[in-house]
């Protein structure tokens, strides 16, 4: 497809001579770089059958419905095998992929201009990273370079549907990617990446967008953008263009069929009584009730450890007045927030730290549990990662902020021969070493965070040198004309390149989530217990409204952050030897009504329970389980308020949904084992110890009748402090009776054990109770139970300090075993 260049393009002035590639970089296939469009006769049959899906659909089984775009699919030539990678004799990716040393980079940067460019942008990044390059082994760091496809395959939208066909463009860019070793940790390797996509010798910039389509700023030009090769590289400013942001907005609302709209979002039951937001043309916090005649952007950034000045019961009334907010002491990034919002025409913005009362549990209590409702339904969510603090701004909003400019080089062609030349410039991505594009910033490392974006249909994000559009059905950015005014027309690719890893996520309004909701919900927690949070009693708060935003689609309820209808398989959650610990903090109970304004009137702080995640720190559910599958049959209750008096508690049994075809793979002898006692048993208050029934615990305990054992675990008095906790052997019965059992996490103290010594075998004697069967049981033979190693309390309850998976055969064999009632908090 032939370049149109805009008027206003500067033609690139450059006095480069044309070096020849050095013989490495010359095997890198750089003219593979770019977009290229299907030829006549390789579109492909549609198939509604077929089960060639998107990765996603192939990996996560996501049922994704008609009109929607799969996701991207990178296809690496680094990931291919051999065989795939030889063709006609010759073995291009292999030898393509040969890396050579950083010092060979460094010695090839005066006579091969790609050369020139690796090492200058991987001299910045170790400059940053480590003050110096001397920190670095250059001798020992591999540099390797390949063209990286990007290609996708997605269903046509209604109106195409006739054509039964899709195409095939791909869009190639060279990727460099530097293996070094981390200075600060031997042991670790480190793997930058640079990136460099095709651009013309006559750059476009962003501002060509706006001369060449006669844009202004008030007028209804969101489907004009100059025409331009698909996805070539363009130059950005230092200082951001807001009508290029104004433009996406646009683009998007009228070219995506509603799709990203936040008005889609079900408010549910539990609609905001109101909203505080700040007005930006006005700079002040103003109080709206009708919520759904007013549109928003949300913001979300990272606060940091330097205290700044947010809202309280003292300044609320202060911050209402008109030019209150246009303050010194407004943290940098909430001001270039109100800058955005006003460039994007745009008339309010939600902040947490400005428009959620900070000293007021009650006003807590009314906005923290609606956080799906508040970035759910915003128009947009500025990310900025680019920062980790509430003062490091949005890059590019002000002079100063950003400094990489494009400098596009030629490649190839001896100087004669325009034909035989591609030109290249590096993009602007962050150099990193994470796969996401935002992994390694400090905004992709936190709790709240991950939820914020979960929940937004649409993001603004902020990187250091660069901004990105991302909705549904689009990803822009400002360095490349990803823009396809015509796309529908001209059967061209549309690529999807998502930021963040929550593109896995995005569509909980979608009905069809039931459908996927294991994988969908452990992929969810997951990802969430791997992000940091600076007030551990935000555990439960900082995941909450995914949850609730799971509830409005499928329905399912959940308790403490596990499912009721899947109760009996995911309170045996795996660890996967991730070694998490106990959450401390308390978490915030809503006890009481709410005023006339809506806010809660009284909370409690409630213990975090053992026998959920979320009352865990650390990595979980490494490896999926079936929420399918077969249960142990126990029945287990918990305590619920019934009205608004202090004694009106109720003791609830959690149903569990079962599946009409679980009966199919339950071998009879899993209806009524050996170990298995009345279920059915009585279970009422009066069973409670009153110390259980206080406020604190009271919210978290959960009621049920089991298998419970004494047993005992021991380790190796000979193993030294950097022994693995595999060293911990099986459980026992007595001095010489031994089970074997499958460890998935080891209780906390075990670490003081490491590197002692003694005389005689280090042993500990613990209580075991059954909690459920391993959900991959179906079909095995021998069923395997999911027991819990238990810690008892002075007020009459137990706690969850580990877990094991044992033969159930060998359970059965125990003499010691009792069915007895357990209160686990």
């Amino acid at each position: 497809m032939a370049h149109m260049s805009s008027p206003k393009a500067k033609r690139l002035k450059t006095t480069l001579e044309m070096p020849e590639l050095c013989s490495f970089c010359a095997r890198a296939g750089i003219h593979e770089i770019g977009y290229v469009e299907s030829s006549p006769g390789t579109t492909q049959p549609h198939d509604e059958g077929s089960d060639d899906g998107s990765a996603v659909e192939r990996i996560f089984g996501l049922d994704m419905e008609d009109g929607n775009e799969d996701e991207i699919m990178e296809s690496d030539a680094e990931e291919t095998t051999e065989e795939e990678r030889d063709q006609d004799g010759e073995n291009h990716g292999l030898v393509r992929k040969q890396p050579q040393t950083l010092s060979d980079t460094r010695g090839s940067k005066n006579s091969c201009l790609l050369c020139e460019k690796i090492w200058s942008a991987f001299r910045k990044w170790a400059t940053e990273q480590y003050g110096s390059l001397d920190r670095i082994d250059l001798s020992t760091s591999r540099v390797t370079i390949w063209p990286t496809e990007l290609s996708e395959k997605w269903r046509l939208y209604e109106e195409d549907a006739s054509y039964g066909r899709y195409t095939g463009g791909t869009l190639s860019i060279l990727r460099v990617r530097i293996r070094v070793q981390d200075p600060d940790d031997p042991d670790e390797w480190l793997e930058p990446e640079v990136k460099f996509q095709k651009c013309d010798e006559q750059i476009s910039s962003v501002a060509d967008i706006f001369d060449t389509t006669d844009s202004h700023v008030d007028g209804d030009d969101s489907l004009s953008w100059p025409a331009t090769e698909p996805y070539i590289g363009r130059r950005r400013p230092l200082v951001v263009d807001l009508r290029l942001f104004r433009k996406w907005k646009s683009f998007c609302d009228a070219s995506h069929d509603g799709n990203c709209q936040p008005g889609r979002i079900p408010l549910g039951s539990r609609s905001l009584r109101f909203i505080r937001l700040i007005d930006v043309k006005t700079y002040s916090i103003v109080e709206v009730e009708e919520i759904e005649k007013v549109s928003w952007v949300a913001i979300s950034y990272v606060w940091g450890k330097k205290r700044f000045r947010t809202l309280t019961e003292a300044t609320l009334e202060e911050l209402k007045e008109e030019g209150a907010l246009k303050a010194s002491w407004i943290p940098d990034t909430i001001a270039d927030a109100i800058q955005v919002t006003r460039g994007i025409g745009e008339k309010y913005l939600w902040t947490d730290s400005l428009c959620i009362i900070q000293d007021s549990d009650a006003d807590k209590m009314h906005f923290v549990p609606r956080m799906d409702i508040i970035y759910g339904r915003a128009s947009l969510t500025i990310v900025n990662a680019a920062g980790d603090n509430a003062f490091s701004g949005l890059p590019g909003v002000r002079p100063g902020t950003r400094f990489q400019q494009e400098e596009p080089f030629p490649i190839g062609g001896d100087g004669d021969s325009e034909e035989e030349r591609t030109w290249l410039v590096q993009t602007n991505e962050p150099i990193r070493t994470s796969r996401e594009l935002v992994g390694d910033s400090c905004w992709y490392t936190r709790g709240w965070t991950y939820q914020e974006a979960i929940l937004s249909q649409r993001w603004l994000i902020f990187t250091p040198e660069q901004v990105y559009w991302e909705c549904r059905q689009a990803t822009w950015r400002e360095d490349a004309c990803w823009e396809l005014p015509q796309w529908r027309e001209k059967k061209q690719t549309v690529i999807y390149d998502p930021a963040f890893d929550s593109h896995l996520l995005q569509d909980l309004w979608n009905p069809s989530l039931a459908k996927r909701f294991d994988m969908t919900y452990q992929t969810l927690v997951g990802n969430y217990m791997e992000r940091d949070l600076t007030n551990e009693s935000d555990g439960l708060d900082a995941i909450g409204g995914v949850l609730r935003a799971v509830t409005e689609v499928t329905g399912y309820e959940f308790l403490w952050g596990l499912p009721k209808e899947f109760f009996a398989v995911t309170i045996a959650w795996p660890c996967c030897l991730k070694r998490p610990r106990r959450r401390t903090g308390r978490c915030r109970i809503e006890v009481g009504g709410n005023d006339e304004s809506g806010r809660v009137i009284r909370t409690v702080q409630a213990c975090f329970p053992s026998w959920s995640w979320v009352g865990w720190v650390g990595e979980i559910w490494a490896e999926p389980s079936d929420f399918v599958g077969p249960t142990a049959g126990l029945e287990f209750y918990h305590i619920v308020r019934s009205g608004t008096g202090e004694d009106n508690l109720v003791l609830k049994r959690i149903p569990h949904k079962e599946k009409p075809s679980q009966a199919a793979y339950e071998p009879s002898r899993w209806k009524n084992p050996v170990w298995k006692g009345d279920t059915g048993a009585e279970v009422s208050l009066n069973d409670i110890p009153p110390k259980l029934l206080v406020p604190e615990t009271q919210f978290s305990l959960l009621v049920l009748w089991t298998s419970i054992a004494e047993l005992s675990f021991e380790k190796d008095t000979n193993l030294s402090e950097d022994s693995d906790w595999e060293d911990i052997y099986g459980l026992w019965v007595d001095e010489d009776t031994k089970m074997d059992v499958i460890w998935d996490q080891y209780p906390e103290y075990i670490q003081e054990w490491k590197g002692k010594k003694a005389e005689n075998r280090l042993r500990r004697w613990v209580e075991c109770i059954v909690i459920g069967r391993d959900s991959l049981d179906r079909g095995r033979e021998q069923g395997r139970l999911s027991v819990l190693l238990v810690e008892r309390h002075s007020h009459g309850g137990v706690s969850r300090i580990g877990h094991v998976l044992f033969w159930e055969h060998e359970w059965d064999q125990l003499t010691n075993r009792r069915w007895e009632m357990v209160r686990l908090v």
